[in-house]
């Protein structure tokens, strides 16, 4: 069963998010309730994630040979998307909840509410940034890897 799975590509990219995505958000937390700065927090714990993602996509998602092309191409798409995406809809979010009345009083009423309210946040803007990722990487970065011809769900599900 598991075996089947880890036979599509997309799996196998959540499966790297997922591991990035526990890192980033841990690191993310914890830099930050630690009074570092969110948006310098948010770039610690993206620059920790994007090197482990960098290598478990290669390896693992795409099999891919790495080439000082595809590096660079990598590095662009994933950078834009962790600091000038992320930092926008981590704000966007942010300013949204604080101006929900309902949402904002329910936080309130949990306590913590700008840890719990930057980790919303967070992950939102983790999964816009994962079908950015995606997108770029299947179609662009690895386009030619030897992963690009393995199943896609697209073509089981449809």
């Amino acid at each position: 069963m598991i075996k089947k799975l880890l036979q599509y590509q997309f799996i196998r990219f959540c499966i790297v998010g997922a591991i990035n995505t526990s890192v980033d958000v841990s690191l993310f937390t914890f830099l930050h309730i630690h009074h570092m700065a969110l948006i310098l927090a948010n770039i610690c714990s993206t620059t920790l994630g994007l090197l482990i993602s960098l290598f478990l996509n290669y390896k693992f998602t795409f099999r891919s040979l790495l080439s000082k092309t595809k590096i660079v191409i990598y590095f662009a798409v994933t950078v834009f998307g962790l600091w000038v995406m992320q930092p926008i809809f981590i704000s966007l979010v942010i300013a949204i909840i604080s101006h929900t009345k309902i949402v904002s009083g329910l936080l309130h009423s949990i306590g913590h509410v700008n840890i719990i309210s930057n980790v919303i946040a967070k992950l939102f803007s983790i999964s816009i940034t994962l079908v950015w990722n995606y997108a770029w990487y299947s179609k662009v970065v690895f386009k030619n890897s030897p992963a690009s011809t393995e199943k896609t769900l697209r073509a089981e599900v449809f």
